[in-house]
Parts: structure tokens; C-alpha cells; sequence
């Protein structure tokens, strides 16, 4: 079943997903980063936001960016660990399943494979008819990225197999 509608949501940083847009998005392979890296990495970025709740929404946002940036920069150093996607056989799984809702759920503007990650740029404007209502079978990001990661995550659209 399909996520309810959500324009926002929060985990460790905002999440702005206003139905038509354009997302850049980075996964990256569980087990990609040790456990104590990401939890220091997160308890430092924790501590600078509490500091920074004076500051105004703009630079809350320039923060928020200096984390993402942050991450990748992480995932980029790590030397050990999973790196499968090295592997052109699995590589190109991972393309597969990304062309496979390319011009059905989004058009696909870009994405790069790294050898524990994958950056995608995707934009979901071809799913709406119209400036005025969201169509009952939208998906969601987070659903978009829970097909292409394998999981069966709109059991309302046909593109699922």
C-alpha cells in the first residue's frame, strides 16, 4: 500500500517532498559506513544543529546542505566495507531497476554508481495531469526508492512486477 501523501517528514534531517519535484538522492549499501562513524558523524551534527536554533530558516537550510555534503564526503573516504557495486554485473542490476520507471514515475535526469553508493536525479512532474489536484495514484518518493531498491512499495500502480 502506498505511503499516505506527506509533503515533509523528519528523521535525522528534513525531508521535502512536494509532489511534481525534482529529488537528488543518495543510498548507499548497508554496512557502507561503520556504525561508530555514523553515529559520531550524527552526534556532531546533532550538537551543531541545538546550537544553531537561533539562526534563520536559510541558514538552518545552508547547515542542512554542509550535512548532506558531509555524508557523501564520508561515504567517499570509506576504504573497507561493502563494494558491490563495483561489480559490473551488479552495477547494471541497479541501472536496470533505475531506467525500469524512467518516463513512468519519473524521468530519470542523471545518476552515478559508486562503489557503495549511487546518486540518482530524478523528477516525478510526469506523474501529475494538472497544476490543481495530485492524482489518487501518485507515488512518493520514498515509495519510488523502495521499488527501486526492490521492495514492493506501490501496490497501487501496475509498474509493479
Amino acid at each position: 500500500m502506498p505511503s499516505p501523501k506527506k509533503i515533509y517528514y523528519k528523521r535525522n534531517l528534513p525531508h521535502y517532498q512536494p509532489p511534481g519535484g525534482t529529488f537528488f538522492v543518495t543510498f548507499r549499501l548497508k554496512n557502507s559506513v561503520p556504525m561508530v562513524e555514523l553515529k559520531r558523524q550524527q552526534l556532531k551534527q546533532e550538537e551543531e544543529m541545538f546550537a544553531k536554533k537561533h539562526l534563520s530558516q536559510e541558514e538552518i537550510n545552508e547547515y542542512h546542505l554542509q550535512c548532506v555534503l558531509a555524508n557523501d564526503e564520508l561515504l567517499d573516504k570509506i576504504k573497507s566495507g561493502p563494494f558491490f557495486l563495483e561489480e559490473e554485473a551488479i552495477a547494471r542490476l541497479v541501472i536496470a531497476k533505475i531506467e525500469q520507471y524512467d518516463g513512468q514515475l519519473y524521468d530519470l535526469l542523471g545518476y552515478c554508481i559508486m562503489p557503495n553508493h549511487v546518486h540518482l536525479l530524478i523528477d516525478t512532474q510526469i506523474q501529475l495531469t494538472d497544476d490543481v489536484s495530485i492524482p489518487e495514484d501518485y507515488v512518493q518518493l520514498q515509495d519510488i526508492m523502495r521499488l527501486i531498491k526492490g521492495g514492493d512499495g506501490c501496490s497501487s500502480k501496475s509498474f509493479v512486477e
